[in-house]
């Protein structure tokens, strides 16, 4: 793990080729090996996180291209999380939730389309509730009212 402080720092370059080494493999595995909904289910807190905050960007008439931190990990750092329990928490996820949902879509390819689609509500619905939080003992500025 990078745990802080980090010894490597990926950039936009770095995870981006990790995006593509992922779909390489994807779509190298799904003749035979692994089918499609199995890569999308194993990689949906990233495809999901990266997909709403940048639909949701791009409805706020904000250049969704342009450096944010509004993805929900770091929504989470900034209401005080650890990256180290950020990372954690995505990597239970993945293994005690996403990784058994993606193997059964392996075994039984008809409940695929229904599993990656429970996976995408259940994601969206953490997604809004990360959005929605608030750090305690911090008011949002649009509560304030000064005397």
């Amino acid at each position: 793990m990078n745990w802080a402080p980090a010894k490597i720092f990926m950039g936009d370059i770095g995870s981006g080729f990790i995006g593509y080494v992922f779909g390489v493999m994807a779509i190298s595995t799904t003749h035979g090996l692994l089918n499609m909904t199995f890569w999308l289910i194993i990689m949906a807190v990233f495809i999901c996180d990266a997909t709403f905050t940048l639909i949701m960007r791009a409805a706020q008439g904000k250049r969704w291209y342009a450096a944010h931190k509004e993805h929900a990990y770091q929504r989470l750092i900034a209401l005080g999380a650890s990256h180290k329990d950020v990372t954690l928490g995505i990597t239970l996820i993945n293994l005690l939730i996403l990784l058994p949902l993606a193997l059964l879509s392996q075994r039984q390819p008809a409940l695929g389309v229904g599993l990656l689609a429970a996976v995408t509500l259940s994601l969206f619905a953490a997604w809004i509730g990360i959005k929605l939080m608030k750090r305690e003992g911090v008011q949002h500025e649009a509560n304030i009212t000064i005397s």
